[in-house]
């Protein structure tokens, strides 16, 4: 019987070596140069028979659960790989037509933290639980796979990734009977088993979306708001809802026939008061992890609530991948309230002005598979505290969104985390904060907390009613300065070319230079720098410091900064700033 298979990538060289316990097996990709930060080997003992994989620094990215002298954690019921039965097929009995499963035990380290298997709602961190996924039960009950599809991958904190590949019943033991090791059996005669090693979480979920697909990249008006009246509506319905929208200067593309949520994907949750927004948001970062093959849902309004609950709900769809809102002529909690309306209108304009971001993490997402609505774990698995965070995201890398669950008008406090390693700025004030603290946050119903990462360079657009067929174009970019030293980004433009953005921050001076420029970007908005700066050398007469028309950011509030005019006609600028 094949106890280990060990299939590498066809590209890429396998280095064997035999030593007295066992084999040593290490990629000969970085041969030449040394040792990549993700290059591993694995080492293969026979007595006992164990299997490791190792990264570059030696550590010990995975270790199957068999004993080993030097862990401290109890002794394991369960060997690192068995046979078992379990149960009799089709009445005969258990000798005449035994039923296999295989099973792999797999150590589990005191600080380590499982996620995926499935989109559920709940906790992002499944270490204590224990997950049976039947596919074929499931299709059997008439389950739909599009609303929680059970995924066979788990990925670990500590950075590895592995793949259950079987639709066979599958049983996880996530540590629930044993804290130091968890066990994942199917119930058929062959363990086909993938494993994605690498040192962090992110990189061995893009590896899964690669092995499994990854989403072809919608069209840019998807990223748009999605107007949909009942299957019902006449086309006069459509024609006077067009015409309501425009009147009412609220964006949203052509509307259409159909339910609340049929032109997009849907979420299984249903929507009941505070508790489901929660609910809906834990589904759908659950899923980025179980299944990054598959783009993000747009759930409906709330099944019973205020108006106040509305906007809250209204403000957490708009800074979602993909969005849908109702028209005022629906029978939806707040539809008739204009102060809810007026904070659907001015973040339906924020969504439009943010579209070129949008477009540009959703290319990411179609080339790496890492999902748009992204758990903090993904960028800050580093970050302990960041981790198992479940009613917070990233819209792409550089928004931190942390919704706000609440039923009421007045103005609401919440528990933020800001991951350290990196710093921030509040969108609504410009200030900046240092991460790796949580921060008690008070909102009024007009505002979600939301922060962008500093040193990071976000693309933006004209205000606009409507994607449609039309390009959308960079006309500015923000750049949120760091607090010092330098940073560099890079942004994919809708052509598909590249720009970047290098920021160097000193006590009292900034150098900028941008390569790449396309000819529609026209200005820099620099936040984070005393307005008092002067530019003291550029690579172009053409750049100034110019009045900002104070569209940005565009809800009332204010940032310290400057705006810079750009000479349009370079491909590369440069500037110095001093203050």
């Amino acid at each position: 019987m094949d106890v280990f298979r060990v299939r590498p990538i066809p590209s890429v060289a396998l280095a064997v070596t035999t030593t007295e316990t066992g084999l040593h097996l290490a990629s000969e990709r970085h041969a030449r140069y040394g040792p990549d930060p993700e290059d591993v080997h694995v080492e293969i003992q026979d007595d006992p028979l164990t299997l490791s994989v190792v990264d570059a620094g030696g550590r010990t990215i995975l270790r199957l659960g068999a004993s080993d002298e030097s862990n401290d954690a109890p002794a394991r019921g369960q060997p690192t790989l068995a046979w078992t039965y379990v149960g009799a097929v089709g009445g005969l009995p258990p000798r005449a037509l035994p039923r296999r499963s295989a099973a792999i035990a797999l150590a589990l380290e005191p600080d380590e933290h499982l996620f995926g298997l499935d989109a559920r709602a709940g906790p992002r961190d499944r270490v204590g639980a224990s997950y049976i996924l039947d596919a074929l039960a499931d299709q059997a009950e008439g389950s739909s796979a599009d609303h929680s599809p059970p995924a066979r991958f788990v990925l670990s904190s500590r950075g590895y990734g592995l793949f259950v590949h079987s639709r066979a019943r599958l049983t996880a033991d996530l540590g629930e009977v044993s804290a130091a090791e968890y066990t994942l059996t199917v119930d058929e005669a062959t363990l086909d088993l993938f494993l994605f090693p690498a040192t962090w979480p992110r990189t061995a979920l893009a590896a899964y979306a690669s092995l499994t697909g990854r989403p072809p990249l919608p069209p840019a008006s998807a990223f748009g708001v999605a107007i949909t009246l009942g299957n019902t509506a006449s086309d006069a319905d459509l024609q006077a809802t067009a015409d309501h929208l425009r009147a009412d200067a609220t964006p949203g593309e052509t509307p259409r026939r159909g339910s609340p949520g049929s032109m997009l994907p849907r979420s299984a949750a249903v929507l009941a008061g505070a508790d489901g927004l929660r609910h809906s948001l834990q589904v759908a970062l659950a899923l980025g992890l179980a299944a990054p093959g598959r783009w993000p849902t747009a759930d409906e309004p709330p099944s019973a609530g205020s108006a106040a609950l509305y906007a809250r709900w209204a403000q957490q769809q708009l800074l979602a991948p993909f969005a849908q809102i109702p028209t005022r002529t629906e029978a939806v909690p707040g539809g008739s309230d204009e102060r809810a309306f007026s904070i659907v209108r001015a973040y339906a304009g924020l969504r439009y002005r943010l579209l070129p971001y949008l477009l540009h993490c959703a290319r990411e997402t179609a080339q790496q598979g890492l999902p748009m609505l992204r758990p903090l774990l993904l960028e800050f698995s580093w970050d302990a505290e960041a981790t198992t965070i479940d009613d917070q995201y990233l819209l792409g890398r550089d928004l931190l969104v942390a919704p706000i669950f609440e039923d009421s008008a007045a103005d609401a406090t919440r528990r933020v985390y800001l991951p350290r390693y990196a710093n921030w700025y509040d969108w609504w004030t410009g200030q900046f904060v240092e991460g790796g603290q949580w921060l008690d946050v008070t909102a009024p119903l007009e505002h979600i907390p939301l922060y962008a990462r500093a040193g990071t360079a976000i693309p933006i657009g004209e205000a606009r009613g409507v994607v449609g067929e039309d390009l959308v174009e960079v006309t500015r970019l923000l750049l949120f300065a760091p607090a010092d030293g330098a940073i560099g980004a890079s942004i994919e433009l809708p052509d598909g070319e590249l720009l970047g953005v290098e920021h160097e921050r000193g006590a009292d001076r900034a150098r900028i230079f941008i390569e790449g420029l396309p000819p529609t970007i026209r200005a820099l908005e620099i936040v984070g720098i005393p307005s008092s700066a002067e530019i003291v050398d550029a690579a172009s007469p053409r750049i100034q410091i110019v009045p900002g028309d104070d569209s940005l950011p565009g809800l009332g509030g204010a940032w310290e900064g400057i705006t810079v005019r750009l000479d349009a006609r370079a491909y590369t600028t440069g500037l110095e700033l001093r203050w």
